[in-house]
């Protein structure tokens, strides 16, 4: 019987092999815990986040190592792109630790957190969240089954 190997696919730099109907792939990038949350920014970049608490940058030309990594103290479960800013900035709920904004710069060399969003709950966790407009965003809490309309600066 014939071979139905058909040639690999290179779609942004992920590497996918069909064979006989099956699909394989690369792993080419690692966090230390699972990966909840992943945030395509341009054609070469996306954004990833982990229960280890890390929000990082991955290249697509190059998965091995994140471009950038910041910890943010909290499984990043939810990446929000903020709307209408000049600058790019992210919320990241971040379960445990509450909701953080980080901001990068232009050309994305490096993270720096910004403003915290933290309630009050003994069991807090952050998951979901919507941005409103550019300063008001809408986060949820799974235990306290609460909404939050909260300002970010």
């Amino acid at each position: 019987m014939g071979s139905t190997a058909r040639p690999p696919n290179s779609t942004n730099g992920l590497q996918e092999v069909t064979y006989r109907n099956k699909t394989s792939h690369t792993d080419l990038c690692s966090h230390n815990a699972g990966v909840v949350s992943i945030l395509p920014i341009s054609d070469s970049l996306i954004l990833t986040g982990s229960y280890d608490n890390s929000l990082r940058l991955f290249d697509y030309r190059n998965l091995k190592t994140p471009t950038i990594s910041i910890n943010l103290d909290g499984g990043v479960w939810r990446i929000l792109p903020r709307p209408q800013s000049s600058s790019p900035s992210f919320l990241a709920c971040c379960m445990q630790s509450g909701a953080k904004l980080v901001n990068t710069t232009q050309d994305f060399l490096s993270f720096e957190q910004g403003g915290l969003f933290a309630p009050h709950e003994d069991n807090r966790l952050i998951y979901g969240g919507s941005w409103q407009s550019e300063n008001v965003a809408a986060l949820c809490s799974f235990y306290e089954k609460k909404l939050y309309i909260c300002r970010i600066p």
